[in-house]
């Protein structure tokens, strides 16, 4: 059993880091960082019949001083945390990772001035 679920580790930790790589694939293309409120970054198949779900990532907003779930009432400050999660299909092994996504700061956008 042991054996099992170090593996099942293995697969997951391997399954996140490829999630996180599709969720800055995307932030690096077109159009880029995702404001809120409509925030939709893409999800991760681990492939039908691997044995493992992943969820939906989930969003929360930075508002100044803390992360939080829904937009903030100044709008998006152009820091998000993602929460990607990863589960084996036994619910043996269940793991997520946060990200940090930061909108670019380029010398125009008014934010950076």
């Amino acid at each position: 059993m042991m054996t099992d679920i170090h593996r099942k580790q293995a697969a997951i930790a391997a399954h996140l880091n490829d999630f996180a790589a599709t969720i800055e694939n995307a932030v690096a293309t077109t159009p880029g960082y995702d404001e809120c409120p409509t925030v939709s970054y893409p999800s991760y198949n681990p492939g039908v019949g691997s044995g493992y779900n992943a969820f939906a990532p989930q969003v929360r907003f930075w508002n100044g001083s803390t992360f939080v779930a829904s937009c903030p009432a100044g709008g998006d400050t152009g820091v998000q945390l993602v929460t990607l999660r990863v589960r084996s299909d036994d619910g043996r092994v269940d793991r997520s990772m946060d990200i940090v996504i930061r909108k670019p700061c380029r010398p125009t956008d008014a934010q950076c001035t």
